[in-house]
């Protein structure tokens, strides 16, 4: 998973939340869900 903000993938979560922040532009985003399921049904392939 990336930043949707500066690509970074140095990401954390945000107190146990579904949100995420990025380390390197301290920006705060949410997973998209349906995103999330079509990348892993695809990146096992």
């Amino acid at each position: 998973m990336n930043c949707p903000h500066c690509a970074s993938d140095k990401i954390g979560h945000r107190n146990g939340k579904q949100s995420y922040l990025c380390r390197d532009c301290r920006r705060q985003f949410l997973l998209d869900p349906i995103v999330a399921t079509w990348d892993k049904a695809f990146s096992v392939r």
